[in-house]
């Protein structure tokens, strides 16, 4: 998948509603069908508007083949910046800048290798002012090995680092999560002083680390135990330390930390 931005681009849909749009695969002479420019994936600033009506829309777009593309994500339009349902007619398409620097992404290089290929490795962006070398940004690999002092990490692979919590929740003794919680798809009340913690997104093995505190809620002393641990859930008990009976916590705070899949 790459982000793409392509000149004399231009074609026309007679698409109608909020779906996704299919272009006519007729561009003009001299311009060329965002078929011949994009593969499967790529994403892309358009804007489309009706010929006769007051009926635009500018966004990103994800291609998704055969000359059609899902509407990803709105930036403007006539319909107070949401998705228009286009009336019947004909309307124009061009892959283009948009008022939002963040959207117009450019690939200023993409090189090939020996055999033809191209090579993300020497791939170029323009992320709104930043010139960002796709080499540059650290895979989920670089952050499960921890080596790297040359890559930078984005949002969205931090988490992947040995020493990052994979997930985090605080709930009560009934199950319910306070507040969002990361990484935690659910929490099964099994019964008093039992509970298993279901991962959003599973680890790799069971060699992780889940570790629980409890709030007592009282003066009794309480005791942890981790029943059983599999990649997809963690499940925990909790005993009163004098009678040894299975007894609700105040609130439970798990959190996981380990390899994710």
């Amino acid at each position: 998948m790459a982000h793409i931005l392509a000149d004399s681009v231009v074609d026309t849909t007679t698409t109608t509603g909020t779906g996704d749009v299919t272009l006519d695969n007729g561009a003009p002479t001299g311009y060329r069908t965002l078929n011949a420019v994009a593969s499967a994936t790529d994403t892309f600033p358009y804007t489309l508007r009706h010929r006769t009506l007051n009926e635009w829309e500018t966004g990103i777009g994800t291609y998704s083949g055969s000359h059609v593309f899902v509407r990803t994500t709105v930036k403007q339009s006539s319909n107070a910046n949401a998705l228009v349902s286009f009336s019947a007619g004909t309307k124009d398409f061009v892959i283009g800048p948009t008022a939002d620097p963040t959207f117009n992404s450019i690939e200023l290089g993409h090189p090939s290798d020996a055999t033809g290929t191209r090579s993300a490795a020497g791939r170029w962006a323009i992320e709104g002012s930043n010139l960002i070398r796709e080499a540059d940004v650290a895979t989920q690999a670089n952050q499960e090995t921890g080596t790297s002092l040359v890559t930078f990490v984005s949002p969205g692979r931090q988490h992947f680092h040995l020493s990052a919590a994979k997930a985090w929740v605080q709930f009560g003794t009934t199950g319910n999560i306070a507040g969002t919680g990361y990484n935690v798809s659910s929490v099964t009340d099994e019964g008093t002083g039992d509970a298993t913690v279901n991962w959003g997104t599973d680890f790799a093995d069971t060699n992780y680390s889940a570790v629980v505190n409890v709030r007592t809620g009282g003066s009794s002393a309480l005791s942890v135990l981790l029943e059983s641990i599999t990649g997809a859930s963690s499940r925990m008990r909790v005993r009163d330390c004098v009678t040894s009976a299975l007894t609700d916590p105040a609130a439970w705070c798990v959190a996981g930390y380990g390899d994710h899949a």
